[in-house]
């Protein structure tokens, strides 16, 4: 990773400031920001000069049901770095394509460390109610280890072979994923 951090470094030097280019005035919030136009305006050029580039792709996510948005810098050399974002389910195409272009341009600049919009959000966290995530079920957990005595693999095998990822321990794989996994290693014994 020292070439990609290397050119980073070089072409944040090089960044002008961002223009917020866009006003919100909604209620308790009135804020600038920079669309996603003057973010890629701003950097385009000090990535190219130091051998950068910069792509959104979306794929599919944790959940066999669900999709990604993935934000990547990459380096000439195949370094990069990458951040990754649920995709929520939205069925109108407008509102899908708006939701997308907000976290382009928060996942794009939160990876260039760019300051691309006012700090304003900091008095409204107070409003955010914070959930804790939800966790795999003890009973699934024991049927888990269960399955993979029965089929004399270790549970980490078995998990990263259904989840197409490396797997050390149950907890890295989202509960979203329970049931599918379940249903998977049910098949599996019903087979060997």
């Amino acid at each position: 990773m020292k070439e990609i951090y290397t050119a980073l470094i070089k072409a944040q030097a090089q960044f002008s400031t961002v223009e917020k280019n866009t006003a919100v005035n909604a209620g308790k919030f009135n804020f600038k920001f920079a669309n996603y136009s003057a973010i890629c305006e701003a950097i385009k050029k000090p990535l190219s000069d130091n051998n950068l580039a910069f792509m959104h792709v979306t794929g599919v996510g944790l959940d066999v049901n669900s999709e990604r948005l993935t934000t990547s810098v990459i380096h000439e050399s195949g370094e990069q770095i990458s951040t990754s974002q649920p995709v929520p389910v939205i069925p109108d195409a407008q509102q899908y394509g708006a939701w997308l272009t907000y976290m382009r341009r928060y996942q794009l600049s939160a990876l260039l460390g760019l300051a691309s919009d006012e700090d304003v959000e900091a008095p409204a966290i107070s409003d955010i109610e914070i959930k804790v995530a939800p966790k795999w079920s003890e009973s699934s957990v024991i049927d888990i280890e269960q399955y993979a005595d029965h089929l004399n693999r270790s549970v980490s095998d078995l998990l990263s072979e259904i989840t197409k990822k490396p797997v050390d321990k149950i907890s890295d794989v989202p509960v979203a994923w329970e049931q599918h996994i379940l249903k998977t290693l049910e098949k599996m014994s019903g087979e060997s």
